[in-house]
């Protein structure tokens, strides 16, 4: 994210953080499945979208002549 700085922390929080974040992840796969959806097809369809959406800011900032690309990456 711009600008986005994520705590240092040491090895033992960022570890334990990302065995949380592991475990949100198999959760929603889980929810997913139950669902009778298909999480990998719902991972694709959202970076499709998050691709797309990104391209159009891109575009719009370089329509300006990426005078606002500057308070992005602040």
């Amino acid at each position: 994210m711009a600008g986005f700085r994520p705590p240092d922390g040491s090895g033992a929080l960022r570890e334990r953080l990302e065995e949380e974040v592991g475990d949100l992840f198999f959760v929603l796969v889980n929810i997913a499945r139950y669902l009778s959806l298909d999480p990998e097809s719902a991972l694709r369809k959202t970076n499709r979208k998050f691709r797309r959406r990104f391209q159009w800011m891109e575009q719009r900032l370089n329509e300006n002549g990426g005078r606002s690309r500057k308070r992005l990456d602040g």
